[in-house]
């Protein structure tokens, strides 16, 4: 018979709906929330398993074998630049820049026939997303010469022959590009030549060839940006995509090809930061930003013809204290025809309105658009950060994750604080530099998802090795309302760069990030998936998928029991668990009033078998359900001692614990019991000695 323990005192909690608040001290949070947490999410009330990232294979395809190679090797290890989510009559894709190149991704996963340069039934599709090189094209002529001293005749040289032989090719070839020699000879490949190949197949016509005669080829090379600059900019004015990296004419995506701007006839100048909005497209270069023509007027959207051109003097600007400008966004505006209000411009320092009339006739009339200042000393470091939720737009700043909305409100009090207070310790070290420009942000799910923990390598520069998450989940329903909550951070990748899209009218939101070993690769982060889920290849070559289960953990407030001056010895805990499925490794840890170090408490396993079959297509399905386990019991903690006190290390005034786990799970309660201590009614004499 279970006997009532009177001296038993108990603590604990059954919901974190209020997320996580490490800005506070432990003991200072409500019940219903947590100090921190790494891949765990609070929505419903309950923490669980953060939902899962998905590896998306990519198909490189190009019309040789050595294109596709290298485009390959380029995307892998070619430095990042940013990306973009295309979206026009149907037409889905995510473009991004690497390695100054342009890339085409087509995101959805189905077979594809990844060897262009052969045909027929028997060759082998790859499953994966389709990636097109879509950089702009120019002419380009080289020069080689015959290496043979014998020479050669007109004649055929197929590829199953020796061919002829030449100097290394400067660049590839195509089959059925042609090679003019000085004398008049003209070869024509009948098969693709790889960059440096010193043989070449194909028909040699017009005259003979001797040791040393030069020949001459022109072919279309990538006109590649400088891959040297950090950031590209991106932004679309109805089907055309423009890119931008501040230095080159700007290139310009119609959704099946891609050219430069052409300046003399007034499109798009160079600048960076873009914004899209009451139909014109506008461009900003330092302090200033002009915008272009009206959509549906006589000229096209991306020229420049009723306002100048930056470089002469017309366009509009900034003040001079406040920067250069660094994001340029419309805000969301209901009960207009457009959906768009006013255009923010950020500076590191302030934040501008700008009002301009939508009409053509009145735009012309307009000398300088009403510009007002809206938020001072913070404003955005990178137009990636940039977030509308509804009516409201969120940014990275250097203090941290802030609101306009918020910013607006607190403009005449004292304190100007983000809204990112709560996890403030985790972005205190973030440096200026190592944000500013990359630091993205996307609405996904209800939740804002903003990279931060920043850190660098030798080849791709900066990434990020977190994501800070704000719940917005609680904010809406036909019930009470709470305000928004941090659901801490979430790790697993090293990324680069966060892509929200509509593909096929779903939302999706894209992860750039980098592998173990620094190359890119892309990634989608799932709705609900459970685990993390990678792509590799077997010893036939064959795409095969792995499950990684994800490690999560959540530190609980610090717990006085309802008397914090009341000293008492941790007896044992409980924990109630469910949505089980797979195996799960457990790892609970402690502290006594808030000891700078967690002190190992209690490891177990549990595993709830969700799958029959395996590899195994011949067995009976059965239909398995995620399990739960009631009131798992934590035994009591080893007397340790804890030297600067001279005391028992589980003996404190107030506890708190780090609930960690691998794989997938839900924590429905957890709660501590301890015994009161009886002290000493009169304290010790101190000694004071050195600093040990």
């Amino acid at each position: 018979m279970p006997v009532i323990d009177q001296q038993r005192i108990s603590d604990g909690f059954l919901t974190l709906e209020r997320g996580i608040d490490a800005g506070k001290s432990p003991n200072l949070l409500s019940r219903n929330q947590a100090s921190f947490a790494v891949n765990a999410t609070m929505r419903g009330g309950y923490v669980k398993t953060r939902p899962g990232f998905e590896n998306i294979p990519l198909v490189f395809t190009a019309n040789c074998k050595w294109k596709a190679e290298e485009m390959q090797e380029n995307f892998k290890t070619g430095k990042y630049h940013g990306a973009y989510n295309y979206n026009f009559r149907g037409n889905n894709y995510l473009v991004c820049a690497i390695g100054g190149a342009i890339y085409k991704i087509d995101p959805r996963v189905r077979p594809i026939q990844k060897k262009q340069w052969l045909t027929g039934p028997a060759v082998e599709k790859t499953l994966g997303a389709e990636v097109q090189d879509i950089t702009p094209k120019k002419s380009q002529t080289y020069n080689i010469a015959v290496n043979n001293s014998s020479g050669y005749s007109t004649a055929s040289y197929p590829s199953s022959g020796s061919g002829i032989t030449i100097t290394a090719l400067p660049s590839g070839m195509e089959s059925g590009e042609i090679i003019t020699f000085n004398n008049g000879g003209v070869l024509t490949l009948s098969a693709d030549a790889a960059k440096d190949a010193t043989t070449v197949y194909g028909t040699l016509t017009g005259a003979n060839i001797v040791n040393d005669e030069i020949g001459e080829f022109e072919i279309k090379i990538a006109d590649k940006n400088p891959s040297d600059i950090p950031v590209y900019y991106f932004q679309q004015a109805e089907q055309y995509l423009i890119i931008q990296d501040g230095r080159s004419l700007p290139v310009i995506f119609n959704g099946a090809s891609s050219r430069r701007s052409n300046l003399a006839d007034n499109e798009v100048p160079v600048g960076q930061a873009m914004a899209y909005g009451n139909g014109r497209l506008w461009v900003s270069r330092g302090r200033e930003f002009v915008a272009g023509d009206i959509v549906g007027g006589p000229t096209s959207v991306v020229q420049f013809t009723e306002n100048t051109y930056i470089a002469e003097g017309g366009a509009f600007a900034v003040p001079l204290n406040t920067g250069d400008i660094t994001a340029m966004k419309f805000m969301n505006q209901p009960d207009s025809s457009l959906g768009q209000g006013e255009l923010l411009v950020h500076t590191d320092k302030a934040v501008f309105a700008v009002n301009v009339p939508t009409s053509r006739d009145d735009w012309k009339k307009t000398s300088y658009p009403t510009v007002r200042i809206v938020a001072i000393n913070y404003g955005s470091v990178s137009d990636r950060s940039n977030a509308l939720v509804n009516g409201d737009m969120f940014y990275r700043a250097t203090d941290g994750i802030r609101s306009y909305v918020s910013s607006r409100r607190e403009w005449k009090e004292y304190g100007q604080i983000p809204i990112s207070r709560e996890i403030g310790p985790l972005i205190a070290n973030e440096q200026k530099r190592n944000i500013s420009g990359i630091s993205s942000s996307v609405l996904f799910e209800n939740r804002l998802l903003t990279t931060i923990s920043p850190d660098t390598n030798s080849s791709q520069g900066t990434f990020f090795k977190g994501l800070a998450v704000l719940d917005f989940d609680l904010v809406g329903g036909n019930g009470q309302k709470s305000p928004a909550a941090w659901e801490g951070i979430w790790t697993g990748l090293n990324f680069l760069e966060l892509v929200g899209a509509e593909i096929d009218k779903e939302s999706r939101c894209f992860v750039f990030a980098l592998d173990g070993n620094c190359r890119i690769q892309l990634w989608d982060l799932t709705k609900n998936g459970k685990g993390d889920i990678t792509y590799g290849t077997d010893g036939d070559g064959k795409l095969v998928s792995s499950k990684n289960r994800i490690q999560c953990y959540v530190e609980t407030s610090s717990y006085s029991f309802e008397n914090p001056f009341e000293l008492k010895k941790l007896e044992y805990g409980e924990m109630w668990i469910d949505e089980l499925e797979g195996e799960v490794d457990f790892d609970i840890k402690y502290k006594p009033n808030q000891y700078p170090a967690w002190v190992n408490w209690s490891e177990f396993s549990e595993c709830a078998k969700i799958e029959t079959c395996g590899t195994n297509t011949t067995c009976t399905l059965n239909n398995y359900k995620p399990q739960y386990r009631t009131r798992r019991r934590l035994p009591q903690p080893t007397d340790d001692c804890e030297s600067t006190n001279g005391a028992p290390m589980r003996n404190g005034y107030e506890i708190s614990a780090r609930i960690g786990w691998t794989g997938q799970a839900r924590l429905k309660g957890f709660r501590l019991h301890a015994y009161p201590v009886i002290e000493e009614p009169y304290g010790d004499c101190l000694e004071f000695g050195n600093c040990t």
